[in-house]
C-alpha cells in the first residue's frame, strides 16, 4: 500500500482514514464517526462510516482497501501557515543567526529551510506561504518539495521581496527605491517564478537602523507594485507596522496586510476608518498572532528586560490583540500565520499554538470561537493565498489532511496532539500509524 519516497512514505492506490470526528474546513461542526478516501493524491470521498458501510456489498471494493482507524480523533484539512521566512531561526538572535549563516554559504541556509519546513510538516502544517527568502533558497526547496526529495508542506514564496535600501530586511530583497525600480523587481519575481510579491510598506522590528513606524514607500509606489504583479498574475503581500504604511498599502490596493499592529512610537493608534476602507475593499489581513507556551513570570521579565523591542511591545500585546478581533467584528478577514523564524521565540514546531491563540489560548488571546480561529487557517487562508484544492476536505482536492487526538474546535489546543499528518497523498507525520486492512 505505501513504499518509500525520500522521507516520505508515498500512499499508492488507495486507503481509509476513519476518526471519531472529520471536519471538513468549513461547517459549524464536525461529522461524527467520519471518514476520508484518500486516492494517491486526491480526496476520493469524505462521509460517515456507517453510511460507508451500509452501501458497501459483500465483495466490493470497499472490503479490500486498507484503513487507518484513528479512534477518538479528529480528522481535518491539514494546516496552512500563511506567514513563514523559511531561512530564518526563530531564536532569540535571529539577525545575527541569519547573517552567519548566509556567510557560512547557501548550503547552509537551505540546510535551515529544509529543517524549518520538516519542523513544519510534523505539526500538520500542509501549506506555508514564505514571505521573504532569497531566491536561490526558495525556489530550489518548493522545488524539492513538489518532487518529493524534502520533506515539508507545500511552498508558496514570495522569494525576495522589495525594500528600500538599507530597510527592512534588505539581506533577502531587492532594495529598490524608484517606481521604475520597483516595477522592474516585480519583472524580475515573475520571471523567476514568485508565486507572489512581498513589499515592506514600513520598517520592522528586525532590521537595525529602520523605523517600523514610518512608510518605507508612497500609496502610489505601492500601487506601481500592485498593478505591476496583478498583471503579472501575482497577489501582493504588504508589511505594514504603522498607520501611515497600513493606509498606504489600503489605497494602493494589496491583496493582503501582514501584521498591521497599527503602531506609533508613543501608543497604538487603531484607525476605525481605515479598518472599514480594509472591509470594504476585501483585503485580508495576516495578523502574524504567535502562542507560547506559558513561562514563569521571572522568566517573561528577564526576556522582557533583556530585548529594547520586546521591552515596547509586551506591554502593547494586549491592545493589540483585542484590536485584531475587533477587526475580525468590524469584518475584516483574518488568515492564521505566526511569522514564523522571524520572531525571536517563533516556531516553525508551535503554529499549532499560534491558532489555538487566535482564539483563547495564551496570555493576549485574540478571542475569536475555535472554529473561526481553525477556519483562517484552512479554508480561508487557502482561499486567500488562490488555492483551490486544499484547506478543505471534499472530493477531488489534494489528500492534505491532519489527524489529531481530541477535538480542537472544542478545545483549540488539541491541535498539538498531532497523530497522523497526510501531505499531498504523502504520509509524512508518523508513517506507523499505518494500519493493516481491518475488513
Amino acid at each position: 500500500m505505501a513504499h518509500q519516497t525520500g522521507q516520505h512514505v508515498r500512499v499508492s492506490g488507495v486507503m481509509i482514514v476513519r476518526a471519531a470526528r472529520v471536519w471538513d474546513g468549513v461547517a459549524a461542526a464536525p461529522v461524527v464517526g467520519g471518514f476520508v478516501l484518500v486516492e494517491e493524491d486526491r480526496i476520493g470521498a469524505v462521509g460517515r462510516w456507517g453510511e460507508l458501510e451500509e452501501s458497501a456489498s459483500e465483495g466490493s471494493w470497499f472490503g479490500a482497501v486498507p484503513v487507518v482507524d484513528c479512534g477518538d480523533a479528529t480528522l481535518m484539512p491539514g494546516l496552512i501557515n500563511a506567514h513563514v521566512h523559511l531561512t530564518l531561526s526563530g531564536s532569540m538572535t535571529v539577525l545575527d543567526d541569519y547573517l552567519a549563516e548566509r556567510d557560512a554559504g547557501m548550503e547552509v541556509l537551505t540546510a535551515r529551510a529544509e529543517a524549518n519546513l520538516r519542523a513544519s510538516v510534523a505539526t500538520g502544517t500542509t501549506t506555508v506561504r514564505d514571505c521573504g527568502t532569497v531566491n536561490e533558497i526558495a525556489f530550489a526547496v518548493r522545488a524539492g518539495v513538489e518532487a518529493g526529495e524534502i520533506v515539508g508542506p507545500r511552498v508558496l514564496t514570495s522569494g525576495a521581496g522589495l525594500t528600500i535600501s538599507g530597510g527592512h530586511c534588505y539581506f533577502f530583497c531587492h532594495e529598490v527605491d524608484t517606481t521604475a525600480e520597483l516595477r522592474a523587481a516585480v519583472a524580475e519575481q515573475a520571471r523567476q517564478g514568485a508565486d507572489f510579491i512581498k513589499i515592506f510598506a514600513t520598517g520592522g522590528n528586525l532590521t537595525p537602523a529602520t523605523n517600523p513606524f514610518a512608510a518605507q514607500y508612497s500609496a502610489e509606489q505601492i500601487g506601481a507594485v500592485v498593478e505591476a504583479a496583478h498583471h503579472a498574475g501575482m497577489a501582493v503581500a504588504a508589511h505594514a507596522h504603522a498607520p501611515e504604511g497600513i493606509a498606504n498599502s489600503i489605497a494602493a490596493g494589496v491583496d493582503t496586510i501582514e501584521h498591521c499592529f497599527f503602531e506609533t512610537e508613543a501608543r497604538v493608534a487603531y484607525d476605525h476608518a481605515l479598518v472599514e476602507e480594509i472591509v470594504r475593499r476585501g483585503i485580508v489581513v495576516c495578523p502574524t498572532v504567535v502562542g507560547r507556551r506559558p513561562l514563569p513570570p521571572n522568566e517573561i521579565e528577564a526576556r522582557v528586560a533583556a530585548n529594547p523591542i520586546a521591552r515596547r511591545l509586551f506591554p502593547r500585546l494586549s491592545e493589540i490583540r483585542r484590536n485584531t478581533r475587533t477587526m475580525f467584528d468590524s469584518g475584516v478577514t483574518l488568515i492564521g500565520g505566526n511569522d514564523a523564524g522571524g520572531i525571536p521565540a517563533s516556531s516553525f514546531e508551535e503554529y499549532p499554538l499560534g491558532v489555538a491563540a487566535l482564539a483563547d489560548f495564551g496570555l493576549f488571546p485574540v478571542g475569536l470561537s475555535p472554529v473561526d480561529a481553525l477556519r483562517a487557517s484552512t479554508s480561508i487562508a487557502a482561499r486567500t493565498c488562490g488555492l483551490t484544492d486544499t484547506g478543505r476536505l471534499a472530493p477531488g482536492l489534494r489528500a492534505d489532511l491532519l489527524v489529531v487526538d481530541g477535538n480542537p474546535l472544542d478545545q483549540v489546543t488539541d491541535l498539538e496532539q498531532v497523530k497522523l499528518v497526510i501531505c499531498n497523498g504523502r504520509v509524512a507525520a508518523d508513517p506507523r500509524s499505518i494500519a493493516t486492512p481491518i475488513h
